[in-house]
C-alpha cells in the first residue's frame, strides 16, 4: 500500500511559499510526486497541491501537521488539509436507475482500484435491490 500525504492549501500569495514548503518536504527526507500550484492574480490567492512519498519520512503524520503548522502555515497564514493515502475515505455512492455506473464503481472498489469503503448507497429507484443484496451494502432509497 502507498504511504503518501496529500497537502492542500490557499493562502496569500507572495515569495518564498514554494521554497519553504519543498524543503520541509526535502529536510524530513521526503520525496514529492506530484505538485501543482496556482495564483489567481485578481484576489492575490495562492493555490497548492503537494503529494509526497512518506515510507522513509522522518516524522509521523501527527507530528507532520503539527511541524508544518508551527514552521510554515502560521508565517505564511496558510489554510491546509494534509491527509494521507492510507487513510482510508468512508463513500457515499448516489446512483440513478442505470446499474452499470454502480456495478462499475463497486467492482473497481472491490479490486483496490479506487481508495475508500462505501458505506451507502443511494438511489430514487428500487432496481438496484438486487445489487445491493447481492452485495451485502446498506441501500437507502427515497420516493420521488
Amino acid at each position: 500500500m502507498k504511504k503518501n500525504a496529500v497537502l492542500l492549501l490557499y493562502c496569500q500569495d507572495r515569495k518564498g511559499i514554494v521554497s519553504k514548503i519543498s524543503n520541509f518536504i526535502f529536510n524530513n527526507n521526503g520525496n514529492i510526486l506530484k505538485s501543482d500550484q496556482h495564483s489567481d492574480i485578481e484576489t492575490n490567492t495562492f493555490f497548492m497541491r503537494i503529494e509526497w512519498d512518506m515510507n522513509n519520512f522522518n516524522l509521523d503524520k501527527k507530528t507532520t501537521k503539527k511541524n508544518f503548522q508551527e514552521q510554515i502555515a502560521n508565517d505564511f497564514h496558510i489554510h491546509f488539509t494534509l491527509n494521507f493515502t492510507e487513510d482510508k475515505k468512508n463513500i457515499a455512492i448516489f446512483v440513478s436507475q442505470h446499474e452499470h455506473c454502480i456495478l462499475d464503481l463497486l467492482v473497481r472498489f472491490s479490486l483496490n482500484e479506487l481508495d475508500g469503503t462505501v458505506k451507502l448507497i443511494i438511489s430514487n429507484h428500487r432496481n438496484l435491490s438486487l445489487t445491493r443484496d447481492c452485495l451485502l451494502l446498506f441501500t437507502y432509497y427515497k420516493k420521488q
